[in-house]
C-alpha cells in the first residue's frame, strides 16, 4: 500500500472511531485492527492517534487560511467583501472534511480544535469589519455575531444536512448574503 493510501485509511479509521470514542481512549491497536493495517505501518506515518487528529485539524485550518489569502489578494478591504470564488472553495473544503469536522467538534472530539478554527475565522472577520467605521465595541459584537452564525450554519449543513453539496451550500450563502445586504440597505434609507 502506498503512503497516500495508508495515511488516508488511518485518518478515515480514526474519524470513524471518534464517532463513539474519546480521542485519548482510541488506541493504535484499535486503529490497526479496524483498518487491517499493521502497527509498523501505522507508526511509519504517525507517532500516535493524537498526531493523526492534529494533522487533520492542521490540514483543514491551513486550507481555510489559503482561501483567506485569496480573499486578501483579490479583494480590497473597503467594507465587507462580496461572496466569491474563495467561498465556494471553502465550501468544498468544509464538505471534504465534513466527517472530521462533525466528530472533532462533537462529544468525543477535541475542544481545542474549535478554538483554533474560531481564531482563524475571527482574524479575517476583524479585518473586514474594521473597515466599516464602527466603534470598537460594535466591531467586536458584530464579529462575535458573525462567528456564531457561521459556525452554526456549518454545523447545520454538515451535521444535519450532509446531502447538501458544496455548490448548493455556496448558492445558499450567496442568497443569504444578498438578502442581508438588501435588508441592511433598507434600514439605512
Amino acid at each position: 500500500m502506498d503512503k497516500s493510501s495508508a495515511k488516508t485509511l488511518i485518518r478515515t479509521t480514526v474519524v470513524e472511531l471518534m464517532e463513539t470514542t474519546d480521542i485519548p481512549d482510541i488506541t493504535v491497536t484499535a486503529v490497526c485492527k479496524r483498518s487491517n493495517l499493521s502497527r509498523t505501518t501505522f507508526y511509519r506515518y504517525y507517532p500516535s492517534v493524537d498526531a493523526v487528529v492534529k494533522e487533520m485539524g492542521d490540514d483543514l485550518l491551513a486550507s481555510i487560511r489559503r482561501t483567506q489569502e485569496i480573499d486578501r489578494r483579490t479583494q480590497g478591504l473597503s467594507g465587507m467583501r462580496k461572496t466569491g470564488t474563495s467561498d465556494l472553495i471553502r465550501a468544498q473544503i468544509l464538505y471534504e472534511y465534513g466527517p472530521f469536522i462533525r466528530v472533532v467538534t462533537g462529544v468525543h472530539g477535541d475542544p481545542s480544535f474549535a478554538y483554533k478554527a474560531v481564531a482563524v475565522i475571527r482574524e479575517r472577520l476583524q479585518e473586514e469589519v474594521g473597515s466599516l467605521g464602527l466603534s470598537q465595541l460594535d466591531q467586536d459584537v458584530l464579529v462575535e455575531f458573525m462567528l456564531a452564525g457561521f459556525f452554526r450554519c456549518i454545523n447545520y449543513w454538515l451535521a444535519e444536512h450532509p446531502d447538501i453539496t458544496p455548490e448548493e451550500a455556496y448558492a445558499c450563502q450567496v442568497s443569504v448574503s444578498e438578502a442581508l445586504a438588501a435588508m441592511l440597505k433598507g434600514t439605512q434609507s
